[in-house]
């Protein structure tokens, strides 16, 4: 897949919107670039969440949130969500 340089900001705007968009909850939203460049990642999107869920739920928000983003960003992330 062609290398995608998006800015740390937009991809967290983008992230927010998703998250709004289906009713996630969320306390805090972290981005960084992955420094050491294994596998192809370029950056980590880290999810904080609002409120305790199920492990099931998590899972369900993880893959949810990959479906959204891996259109717009390719598969060049990973996401992170903690509840």
């Amino acid at each position: 897949m062609a290398k995608v340089l998006v800015p740390l900001k937009n991809v967290a705007k983008e992230t927010q919107h998703v998250l709004d968009k289906y009713k996630i909850p969320y306390s805090e939203i972290r981005v960084s670039e992955n420094e050491k460049k294994e596998d192809n990642i370029e950056f980590i999107i880290s999810i904080k969440g609002g409120k305790k869920v199920s492990f099931e739920k998590t899972l369900e928000y993880r893959e949810l949130l990959y479906r959204e983003l891996i259109p717009i960003f390719g598969d060049v992330f990973i996401v992170s969500y903690i509840p």
